[in-house]
């Protein structure tokens, strides 16, 4: 691994730890701004491409700190979960159980369920396969 790929990872680690709870608390706004309301059962289901096309338009409104941020989050898990691949020679199935291993009780202590919930919708929809 070279160095800027450590970077990279450790750039990751600093948004997914959001010490200060900022972007998961705006997941949650930018969820509810989408789907109000919605059941965790509901995002225990497949993710509709609805469902993807009215977050995407969402999260696009770059007038939106908030939104910004939230993306920001998930973002980051995805490019943290991709380099596990890629670095660390995991499937993506062993690299995003880490990653929700590490971040998930810390997604769990500041968004509420259904933030929790939409993760976990989002990394099976993202990593199917591997």
């Amino acid at each position: 691994m070279v160095p800027e790929e450590v970077a990279n990872l450790q750039v990751y680690v600093n948004i997914l730890r959001d010490t200060n709870g900022t972007r998961l608390a705006n997941l949650e706004v930018l969820l509810a701004d989408v789907i109000i309301p919605i059941t965790e059962e509901e995002m225990t289901v497949p993710i509709s491409e609805e469902f993807v096309a009215a977050l995407t338009t969402v999260e696009s409104d770059v007038t939106r700190p908030d939104y910004i941020a939230a993306k920001e989050w998930r973002d980051a898990l995805t490019d943290y979960i991709e380099a596990l691949v890629s670095e660390f020679g995991l499937s993506e199935k062993q690299a995003a159980a880490h990653a929700m291993e590490t971040f998930g009780p810390r997604l769990r202590e500041i968004g509420d369920r259904k933030v929790a919930a939409y993760i976990d919708a989002y990394l099976r929809l993202r990593f199917s396969g591997g």
